[in-house]
């Protein structure tokens, strides 16, 4: 009797095997716009707009509802951290000045982000703040 077949059979398995993809982590989109859909899970300020896009040269970006933010980041694994957050300085009504700071701090203490599914994202810290992929 010969094991050829067999020995050819199972080396053929092995080198398949070999090269099966492993399931990726997931990754934080460069340039994927977010909106911000809640902070520490309260709703936003009717039609208030905030965002949050990293780009590819460590700085992220958005808008905090009345005013546009930036600051660098960086990301390692689950973990995020954002620089100084930065912004300009138009002044809007009091309640969209309030989300804005409550939004701009909770961004300052940011230390992880998770996928939630395909179209959702939370940045985790002192606060969470929960986005939804923009259109």
């Amino acid at each position: 009797m010969t094991f050829r077949p067999w020995l050819s059979l199972l080396i053929t398995g092995a080198v398949l095997a070999g090269c099966a993809q492993q399931p990726s982590a997931p990754s934080l989109a460069i340039g994927t716009e977010w909106k911000a859909e809640s902070i520490d899970s309260l709703p936003l300020v009717d039609r208030s707009h905030l965002s949050f896009t990293l780009h590819e040269e460590g700085r992220a970006v958005g808008t905090a509802g009345c005013n546009r933010w930036f600051a660098p980041y960086t990301v390692e694994g689950d973990k995020l951290t954002l620089g100084p957050v930065g912004s300009t300085m138009m002044a809007c009504s009091e309640a969209l000045m309030e989300q804005e700071q409550r939004y701009l701090k909770a961004l300052q203490g940011v230390t992880h982000w998770q996928l939630v599914n395909s179209d959702t994202l939370e940045l985790k810290g002192s606060h969470t703040l929960r986005l939804v992929k923009a259109p």
